[in-house]
């Protein structure tokens, strides 16, 4: 019995070894390339938990072996939890498609490199690590995110924060852009074939029941045509419907791609020779010509 019972810690014992081994190596190549990019290194562990030995090399790397020696990891400067926690009002990751992997806050890649950029500035001139968790709150967030596209994108408890420069708009087309395009790659990631953009609750309640489509099928174009057909161009999918008013339309077949009524018109000469070619008469194409809307 005392045979057995040594023989398993031997084997218990070497299993650690090799994980340790394997673990070292890894890690490892994270470390020179690291060194060699020019970048930091704070911490290489051996395992985690309690610290039992450890040391600081002549680059201000402490190299350790912890208690439990089951993995390990490298730190590197600035590697803090900054952007990750979402406080009250920040919705979370549930969809695949999105620039975040499912369980995130939704903090898209931007903000949070801004964040962790300051944050590294900050403790680079005080000298310290910066290893802090910083928090977003967006006070009213569940009850406005209800009004946005999140619920379709898999965005649950609270509004997105999206952004790419750092500079605030009021009312910013871009970020509407943006939405659009993330809503084809949560589309796509959910292995939808067919997807559909509207310029309205009216058109898209009418096209969703006339096809059957579910929630993340639906795109809120509005009127950013041109924003959701040069993205699908690049990013194709097998087929898309668009649905809105006539007006609109009519400006989208004319050839524009922003249908604002501040940025585009409707054609009137345009649609009386379209009406013509489609066997309308003179009358007819005369009182097109001459509409007023």
């Amino acid at each position: 019995m005392i045979e057995f019972v040594f023989e398993r810690i031997e084997s218990v014992a070497t299993f650690f070894v090799i994980i340790s081994v394997l673990v070292f190596v890894h890690e490892m190549g994270h470390y020179l390339v690291a060194r060699w990019a020019g970048i930091r290194v704070e911490v290489f562990s051996i395992g985690f938990g309690h610290e039992l030995y450890g040391w600081d090399d002549r680059h201000g790397t402490r190299w350790k072996i912890a208690s439990i020696p089951i993995g390990g990891y490298v730190k590197f400067f600035g590697d803090a939890n900054a952007a990750s926690a979402a406080g009250d009002g920040v919705g979370s990751v549930t969809m695949d498609g999105l620039p975040l992997p499912v369980g995130e806050p939704a903090i898209n890649p931007a903000p949070r490199r801004m964040i962790r950029d300051a944050v590294a500035a900050i403790a680079a001139e005080h000298n310290d690590t910066g290893d802090l968790e910083i928090e977003i709150s967006i006070p009213g967030g569940v009850l406005l995110a209800e009004k946005t596209w999140n619920p379709r994108l898999g965005i649950k408890g609270g509004l997105s924060v999206l952004g790419t420069t750092g500079v605030v708009i009021p009312f910013s087309c871009s970020a509407w852009i943006e939405s659009i395009h993330q809503g084809i790659d949560v589309a796509r990631a959910a292995g939808l074939s067919h997807v559909a953009g509207c310029t309205g609750r009216t058109s898209e309640r009418a096209v969703q029941a006339h096809h059957g489509l579910p929630d993340c099928a639906m795109l809120d174009m509005g009127d950013f045509a041109g924003g959701l057909l040069k993205y699908l161009r690049r990013h194709p999918l097998p087929r898309l419907t668009i649905g809105g008013g006539f007006a609109k339309l009519a400006k989208l077949g004319a050839g524009y791609l922003d249908l604002h009524s501040g940025r585009s018109q409707v054609d009137f000469d345009w649609l009386a020779a379209l009406a013509t070619d489609t066997g309308a008469s003179s009358d007819i194409a005369q009182i097109i010509r001459t509409a007023s809307s």
